[in-house]
């Protein structure tokens, strides 16, 4: 069909051809399913962000023996871990939790694989300490007090079974214990209690996690040290050191060179040093013996100020976003978040029982 336009020039009318629309149409489908999916991962993703919570794990003893809990510190809801397992020795959970290590009353270390059941026999005549779990999302390994004060490492193999122990510290037929890894897995810093000029102490030594430069760091007072703990980048080790008079703040680099931190010192019973998440801050508690409470250093300013007049019965521990801290009291029954800005104090009852561990912070 024609028609005239300006003075009476043909025009031909053409229709588009029914497979071209046909296509336009699938590219318009096709580019509103892509954009429909850019904002359904972006939603999921605001929500998980949104989801995410501070969670904490904790031992809490009943009837003789223990159960392991997270607690979900926004919604105050407890899940219990291992229901089909009962606990009569104390339980140390793998990051994550696939294995509990247990010393028992019989001087024995054993291994619980959760997902099997089986239980294996890590060693013998071993102190009744607490072993020490290597950081998530590297090769799980337990480090441990043995006889006469050595200090052994066990792998977990591809198996899921443990491999042969490597001897780490030839020990001095005393007390090992408070063992914290680096986050990059790659060294293991500890207390390990001496005789100095015929006085007892504690001093703080640093290994690699294959059994090389072990090495103790002694403060440039020549002072006992104790409550190691580890940067969040692993650059540096923190820890205190005391003088059975007043306490401080003690820090080593990678190549074990100790320096003292420019903070006032604190009270003798002083423990529980933790890093913030971000590397900035360091916590600290004191104990009833001194003046109670949780305080905070900074690393910037040098100062130092109390959060709260509790004292932490052992673990304190900071939420993922350093906002808060956590800490089960001296008595041992009550678990309390602390707001580490403004001191603001809240008591966590979510399950009940006659004593409670805190064993570690994380998110969900």
């Amino acid at each position: 069909m024609t028609g005239r336009l300006c003075g009476g020039l043909p025009q031909q009318k053409t229709d588009t051809p029914v497979f071209v629309a046909f296509l336009r149409r699938i590219g318009v489908l096709v580019l509103g399913a892509w954009l429909l999916c850019v904002l359904l991962v972006a939603l999921v993703l605001m929500i998980g962000r949104a989801a995410e919570t501070w969670v904490l794990t904790v031992a809490i003893s009943e009837n003789g023996g223990w159960r392991i809990y997270v607690l979900d510190v926004e919604r105050d809801f407890a899940h219990q871990l291992y229901r089909q397992f009962r606990f009569r020795d104390f339980p140390v959970p793998s990051p994550d939790r696939r294995y509990v290590a247990f010393a028992t009353v019989n001087a024995e270390l054993r291994l619980l694989d959760s997902y099997s059941g089986r239980d294996d026999l890590l060693a013998e005549n071993v102190s009744f300490g607490l072993p020490g779990w290597s950081p998530l999302n590297t090769t799980p390994r337990l480090v441990y007090q043995g006889i006469a004060g050595r200090v052994y490492m066990t792998a977990i193999g591809d198996d899921s079974r443990p491999d042969a122990p490597l001897m780490l510290s030839p020990g001095m037929g005393l007390e090992a214990r408070g063992f914290v890894w680096s986050a990059d897995g790659a060294e293991i810093a500890y207390e390990q209690r001496g005789a100095i000029n015929n006085t007892w102490r504690y001093d703080v030594y640093r290994v690699e996690a294959d059994g090389e430069n072990l090495q103790p760091l002694i403060p440039p007072e020549n002072s006992s040290s104790y409550s190691p703990a580890w940067s969040p980048d692993s650059e540096s080790l923190a820890f205190i050191g005391t003088n059975g008079r007043t306490s401080q703040l003690y820090m080593a680099d990678r190549n074990g060179q100790v320096t003292r931190l420019p903070f006032p010192s604190t009270a003798t019973q002083s423990g529980s040093l933790v890093w913030s998440p971000d590397g900035t801050q360091l916590a600290f508690a004191t104990f009833p013996l001194d003046a109670p409470g949780v305080f905070i250093a900074d690393l910037a300013t040098g100062q130092v100020r109390q959060i709260t007049q509790l004292s932490p019965a052992a673990t304190l521990v900071w939420s993922p976003d350093g906002r808060r801290m956590a800490f089960v009291v001296f008595s041992g029954d009550e678990l309390y978040l602390v707001d580490a800005d403004s001191g603001k104090q809240r008591r966590l009852q979510i399950v009940r029982g006659s004593y409670h561990v805190l064993l570690g912070s994380g998110t969900r």
